[in-house]
């Protein structure tokens, strides 16, 4: 089967052996991130270094196949015979492949990841799936007693323990040094189930994988049951077993319709004071007061339910959005005058309350429905600050990473309340690698940037959690697909090992 296709990021430039060059090259954290001089492909053409990047490769001269490294070109075995020339080629990170660094019998990663060959007639020709364990190759690893790694062992979040008891991970660029050589702390890092309570083993495969990543949180949906009285027991053993895997649960209440607790508060924090949860569960989880991004989830009463933008395609008016924060103000007011003190975080209990979601790549609504439900909390006698975290969405869109969302979130959020944005906790319920459907990025490149967007999130104080949405392939809807990791070498590479 013959296709037309886009090509691994490990380019085939030749190099002559009596020619090649020790290339200078930088270990970093993407794949452009080095590249090589004195190279030489087959045909006797310098390759410029530009053109070079950590995993280009190329056939020398001696008929021997290069590979640019973070430490300079390495021979990574023999090219085959025939002058075949394949054309059009993209490399995993949607890099263009040169024609003539092309051979027979030539291999790469497409920017699908599966894997394509140059064949005898000059033909890009599919050979089999690939995945994105295919994509890095690390060299001069060394393990803690100093014997040699080899290559081919190596992956996108193989670690390793270094002679000088530091931990390295093998990522795009090279190798990365992790930390210390303990255990990586993932704490801050969870899943984000998309998808309702499945009791009562639905679950489990999304506890195991987070507890094998040593991950802290556990965001569960637990509204739009049509038996209200089996809310309160079928959220207490998926709390619990959240428990027992080291994981913190977030609870959010409903999704756009059919929401149980709009006209229905009080049931709420009856289950929270005195029901099944409150008597069976006594380890620290939280509830986001509120929807998920309004004004686009508007489940607070049959009113905002039905309301549709006003002011534009997607813009909500003032008025609307006024409107909205009012309804979200009296419910958070309700909860927080009739949840007994004794049992929240504050108090030193065990709940702690979330505020509603702000969706900060929304710059239609967003900073003015902040504006307007500081308003509606401050004429009820509240603050921003009467909530235990700020919750926010934010993904890696439109060439910004997501940490520049929420950082500009935070600005909204400081502007309309005139409090500090170190004065609060924020926990980012939703986070992943949007920029896949959205913007046509490739697999390789998505899980690239995801990795270095994580780590800017680990070293924000102000963050106390960071969830992955669907990450584990819950919710069935093709568009959520994006962001779903099925092997272990992802979740490695994304959390930088654990």
């Amino acid at each position: 089967m013959l296709r037309s296709f886009l090509l691994r990021g490990s380019l085939l430039l030749v190099v002559g052996l009596g020619l090649f060059v020790a290339g200078t090259a930088t270990a970093a954290s993407s794949h452009k991130a080095c590249s090589c001089s004195g190279g030489i492909d087959k045909w006797g053409r310098q390759i410029p270094a530009w053109e070079t990047y950590c995993g280009y490769l190329t056939c020398g001269t001696s008929n021997k196949q290069w590979e640019c490294t973070a430490s300079g070109w390495k021979q990574i075995g023999w090219c085959g015979s025939g002058n075949c020339i394949c054309r059009d080629g993209r490399d995993e990170w949607d890099e263009p492949i040169p024609n003539a660094t092309t051979w027979c019998g030539f291999e790469t990663p497409a920017n699908n990841l599966d894997i394509y060959q140059c064949n005898w007639s000059s033909q890009w020709q599919y050979v089999r799936a690939g995945n994105f364990c295919d994509v890095c190759t690390c060299y001069d690893g060394q393990d803690r007693w100093g014997n040699a790694i080899p290559p081919s062992s190596t992956y996108c979040g193989y670690t390793t323990i270094g002679v000088n008891g530091n931990r390295w991970q093998c990522t795009a660029g090279g190798w990365d040094m992790v930390n210390n050589g303990a255990a990586t702390n993932n704490a801050k890092f969870g899943i984000n189930t998309a998808a309702f309570l499945d009791h009562p083993n639905g679950e489990t495969n999304d506890l195991s994988r987070a507890q094998t990543e040593t991950m802290g949180w556990y965001l569960m949906m637990i509204g739009n049951r049509d038996d209200w009285s089996e809310i309160d027991w079928r959220i207490t053993p998926a709390i619990q077993n959240a428990h027992a895997s080291g994981l913190t649960p977030i609870l959010r209440l409903c999704t756009e319709h059919n929401c149980r607790y709009q006209n229905n508060v009080q049931s709420l924090v009856q289950m929270l004071n005195d029901g099944f949860l409150a008597s069976n569960v006594n380890q620290d989880y939280y509830v986001v007061l509120g929807p998920n991004e309004p004004p686009t989830e508007k489940w607070m009463t049959p009113t905002t339910e039905a309301m549709t933008p006003a002011c534009g395609t997607n813009d909500y008016c003032t008025w609307q959005l006024a409107s909205i924060a009012g309804e979200i103000a009296n419910f958070v007011d309700y909860t927080l005058d009739n949840v007994y003190s004794s049992r929240r975080i504050s108090g030193g209990g065990d709940i702690g309350f979330v505020s509603p979601v702000f969706d900060c790549h929304n710059d239609l609504n967003t900073p003015e429905l902040m504006s307007e439900l500081h308003a509606a909390l401050v004429a009820r006698g509240r603050s921003f600050t009467d909530f235990d975290a700020i919750g926010m969405n934010a993904y890696n869109l439109h060439n910004q990473d997501a940490k520049f969302y929420v950082d500009r979130c935070k600005g909204w959020l400081e502007s309309a309340t005139g409090i500090s944005r170190y004065s609060h906790d924020y926990f980012i319920t939703e986070t992943g690698m949007l920029e896949v459907s959205q913007n046509g990025v490739v697999p390789a490149v998505a899980r690239d940037q995801f990795r270095q967007v994580n780590e800017r999130f680990r070293n924000d104080w102000t963050i106390d959690a960071v969830l992955f949405f669907n990450a584990t392939g819950r919710n069935p809807d093709p568009d959520f697909s994006y962001n779903v990791l099925t092997q272990t070498c992802e979740w490695d590479y994304i959390l930088g090992g654990h």
